[in-house]
């Protein structure tokens, strides 16, 4: 059966001991009740800028529709250092759709906190993935159970922007365990097993 995950052929764990050489960075916007200051998004910025000298990992990044114009830009001054944003995707170029080749490329993910979404591709991808918080922020109960769920299970972690730094980001690393199969590829072949010839690699 042909592979269906986005995500690594093998799941790697990193820390102190292993720290990625490509990185992405899902970035989104304000979605009420969390809310980014001006000042959070610098501090987000400076983060990935601190991780690419210390560790020398690049980053691939990402914008969304919610991403304020001014931050979209702020990132494409600093792509224009190599060293920090191997390949930085314009939301308002590129479109939707693009998150495929920052999963099949990247080896952690970090993520703002504003997209269920963009957590729960990255997570089923395989990845480590760090939600980054601002300091305004709330979910809803079900929401709030949702997260939970995934903390629990150690499939993520969440930093709040204001303490990120590298020694950070390698702790919550450590701590996270990717899954181990992509909840797709345990359907398919659910599926496969049960409409083989629907399923085949033939068709």
């Amino acid at each position: 059966m042909r592979r269906r995950s986005a995500g690594p052929r093998y799941v790697l764990r990193y820390g102190a001991d292993r720290r990625p050489l490509l990185a992405g960075l899902l970035i989104g916007g304000n979605a009420y009740p969390l809310r980014y200051r001006r000042y959070e998004w610098e501090r987000l910025l400076g983060f990935i800028t601190d991780i690419a000298k210390a560790w020398g990992t690049r980053w691939l990044v990402s914008t969304s529709r919610r991403t304020p114009n001014y931050v979209a830009d702020m990132i494409a001054a600093l792509a224009k250092d190599e060293s920090v944003i191997a390949r930085f995707i314009d939301f308002r170029t590129a479109g939707p759709g693009t998150l495929p080749e920052i999963f099949a490329k990247a080896e952690i993910i970090v993520c703002t906190e504003d997209s269920t979404t963009m957590i729960s591709e990255a997570v089923s991808a395989r990845l480590p993935v760090l939600g980054v918080r601002p300091a305004a922020h709330g979910f809803n109960d079900e929401e709030q159970a949702y997260r939970d769920f995934l903390l629990s299970n150690n499939w993520c972690r969440v930093l709040p922007i204001a303490e990120l730094s590298p020694e950070a980001l390698s702790c919550a690393l450590a701590e996270i365990k990717p899954l181990e199969e992509n909840p797709l590829d345990i359907l398919a072949a659910k599926l496969k097993d049960r409409l083989p010839q629907l399923l085949s690699d033939g068709d």
